[in-house]
Parts: structure tokens; C-alpha cells; sequence
């Protein structure tokens, strides 16, 4: 009974219950899940039905499944389905349950096709679910309770980069289909969650299209987190520069190489004797003696 409920072989099912085997209270889930809509059809003819979840079902983008189940009047739906069904892509079951059902989703939905670029139900969320545009506003309110609620949901573990916003900024592909279809763009928070994984490619989309989401913060977090090649192009592309931050946290966490482009480029936030205070107390060796190496604190110089 068990592998025929798996492989959904309903006529097998039928014929065993018919022998008088017992028809396990799972059965119904396993049809579901598996996608076996001749054997869910059975199972409810037979009286052997017991409660599913719409939302496996959907993740799993059984389509014909789902609708016999909304058409039964069966329960269970609710804006997890819809979160799951556009999480897995299917774009399929997000149109059927946004036209047939009224649960609506949650932001895990935008959060989910995003991340797993979707793109195509990406599109359909922005054109046909309303929420979805009020949604993507408020991502750009880092402090924001919806923010904060759908970071919480949008994956598991919990990632602090769940959100639609965020997340389009570790992908170029992302950040060009937000621009093309009508996505609110960039924030500083996008651009420092990119600068903190080192994507150069990012910075620099958003360098040579002008987005003005620079400051000071990029070039102290590039120094902070060691992206070298990042804080390079940053001197180069952008006048806004660096604080004592860029320098300390390059110290503190190590980063010689950091350290030394700051020293040979005389970026006027370099301060030796605090430098080597830190690189001491951190016990950061190398650090230590390279900082020693230059010689004592020298004048100020300005910026390159």
C-alpha cells in the first residue's frame, strides 16, 4: 500500500482497499505532495481523506493538484502557498492563486523569487500583486517593521540580506532587471551589502550610473571588511573619501594590504601611532612590524 501511495498507482490503491487493507491517514499528503491527481481524486471518493497543506503542494508547483483542491472547497489555503509557489518559481501556481484565491502572499514571496531569480514571477508580482509594490518601497527603511518582518521570513536560516533590495545587490543580473522593470533602485544600505561581500561589479554599476548612493561609509566599510580592490576604485572613481574609520577597522581587522595602499597613497587619515597601538593590541605581527617599517607618524597629507 505504502509504495503504491508513493509511485501513485491508484488503481493498485483501489484494488488493495478493496482486499480490505487499511488506507493510512498520510495517504492523502503523499498523493498531494507527489503530485498523483488520480489518486487525490480517489482517496476522496473512497472517504479516506484527511487535511493537507496547500502550500507543499504549491511549492512543488503541482498545479492541477492545487485546483482540485480549491475546486473541493478544501482548506488550508493561506499566503504561504503563494510564498512558496513563487519562491520555487512556479509562475503557474501564482497566477492560479492570484486569480482564483484571496489569501494574497506575504513579502517572503518577493523576497524568495528574488533571491532565487525568478524573474519571471518577479515581474508578475510587481504588475499584479499590489502589495508587492508597497512592499519594495518599504525595503528601502532598513529600520522598517516590514523590513524587519520579512528579513525574518524570507529564508531559513534567517539572513540579514533577505529582503528583494538587498538581495539585488549581490547580482548583476538583479540589478539590471530591477532597472528595466520598474523597480525602485538603489539605497546606501543596497551599497554597502554589496561592498561587504567585495562585489567590484556592483560598485561600479552603480559608479558609472551615476545611482548617488555614495559617501564616506564606502570607502571605511571597503577598508573595514579588506576589499582592496574595491577601496582602489573607490580612490579613483569617487571624491568623497574616507575617515579614521577606513583606517582603524583596516588595522583592527588585519587587512595589510589595506593599510599599505592608505600609507603609499598618503591618505591624510593615516595616523601611524595609532596604527601600530591597534595592530599591537589585536596581535596582528605583520601589521606591526609594517606600520614600524614606515617610521614615525609623519605630517598629515591630503587625499589623492
Amino acid at each position: 500500500m505504502a509504495h503504491a501511495l508513493r509511485t501513485g498507482q491508484a488503481s493498485v490503491v483501489e484494488y488493495l482497499h478493496g482486499q480490505g487493507a487499511t488506507i493510512p491517514p498520510f495517504a492523502a499528503s503523499v498523493a498531494c505532495n507527489g503530485g498523483h491527481l488520480p489518486l487525490v481524486k480517489l482517496l476522496r471518493h473512497l472517504d479516506a481523506w484527511r487535511p493537507v497543506n496547500p502550500s507543499l503542494v504549491a511549492k512543488q508547483g503541482h498545479l492541477d493538484v492545487l485546483a482540485y483542491l480549491h475546486e473541493e472547497g478544501c482548506g488550508g489555503f493561506t499566503a504561504e502557498t503563494m510564498d512558496e509557489a513563487a519562491t520555487a518559481g512556479h509562475l503557474e501556481v501564482v497566477r492560479f492563486l492570484h486569480t482564483h484565491r484571496r489569501e494574497g502572499c506575504t513579502p517572503k514571496a518577493l523576497a524568495g523569487a528574488t533571491k532565487n531569480k525568478h524573474w519571471d514571477v518577479v515581474r508578475y508580482l510587481n504588475r499584479h500583486r499590489p502589495e508587492s509594490v508597497r512592499l519594495v518601497a518599504d525595503f528601502a527603511k532598513p529600520n522598517s517593521s516590514v523590513h524587519h518582518r520579512a528579513t525574518r521570513a524570507a529564508s531559513s536560516p534567517p539572513t540579514r540580506y533577505g529582503s528583494p533590495r538587498v538581495v539585488a545587490a549581490t547580482d548583476a543580473d538583479a540589478v539590471d532587471f530591477r532597472r528595466n522593470n520598474g523597480f525602485p533602485l538603489w539605497t546606501a544600505h543596497v551599497l554597502l551589502t554589496a561592498i561587504r561581500q567585495d562585489r567590484l561589479d556592483i560598485v561600479a554599476y552603480a559608479n558609472e550610473h551615476k545611482l548617488g548612493v555614495f559617501s564616506t561609509a564606502a570607502m571605511d566599510n571597503a577598508g573595514r571588511f579588506g576589499c582592496l580592490e574595491i577601496f582602489r576604485y573607490l580612490h579613483q572613481h569617487q571624491c568623497e573619501g574616507c575617515t579614521k574609520a577606513a583606517w582603524t577597522g583596516a588595522v583592527a581587522n588585519g587587512h595589510l594590504g589595506i593599510v599599505r595602499y592608505m600609507v603609499e597613497n598618503d591618505f591624510a587619515v593615516v595616523d601611524l601611532k595609532v596604527g601600530r597601538q591597534l595592530a599591537i593590541a589585536s596581535g596582528r605581527t605583520s601589521l606591526t612590524s609594517y606600520i614600524k617599517s614606515v617610521g614615525p607618524a609623519r605630517s598629515s597629507c591630503a587625499v589623492q
